[in-house]
């Protein structure tokens, strides 16, 4: 899988949630429409526990949620890398609507930075460039395009 910037498109509006009772993340589209038609030609990349929403027809990357829960995070200093807003789409992707495919083979964890409310799921694998794609997301790739990490900045509910 190979994510693309494109920075004169807009990221996808909303709000991303994590929501204590349910264990999760959780973005809140702003369009009405976009709800109504969630299910249709949509696909997720799981990410470790956290997913990125894709329209099959397009490759764009929506926004990202998950079951992720706390218990699993580790505390430590988070920091997003520098980053413009925009869009990602991805090319590469073998799915179906409604199934599941994991971005790669490797581990990914959460960090957790009580401090500034910022989590990170990475691998370990060094960020090259990185693009805000939604609210509260940003997602950053390896020279190669593919998948470095993701910088989560939730809404934190009850």
């Amino acid at each position: 899988m190979i994510f693309h910037f494109d920075r004169q498109q807009a990221p996808t509006p909303g709000k991303l949630l994590y929501i204590e009772d349910e264990l999760s993340l959780f973005f809140e589209e702003s369009d009405p429409l976009a709800q109504v038609q969630s299910g249709r030609d949509r696909t997720e990349i799981s990410v470790g526990p956290v997913d990125l929403t894709v329209h099959l027809p397009t490759g764009k990357v929506l926004f990202a949620s998950g079951y992720a829960p706390r218990e699993g995070w580790r505390p430590g200093t988070v920091t997003p890398p520098p980053h413009q807003a925009g869009a990602v789409a991805v090319t590469g992707l073998d799915a179906l609507p409604g199934m599941a495919v994991r971005v790669d083979a490797r581990r990914y964890g959460i960090t957790l930075d009580g401090r500034t409310g910022w989590l990170q799921v990475t691998a370990g694998v060094p960020t090259h460039e990185a693009l805000a794609f939604a609210e509260g997301t940003v997602i950053g790739v390896d020279a190669d395009g593919g998948l470095s990490g993701l910088w989560l900045k939730p809404e934190f509910a009850d």
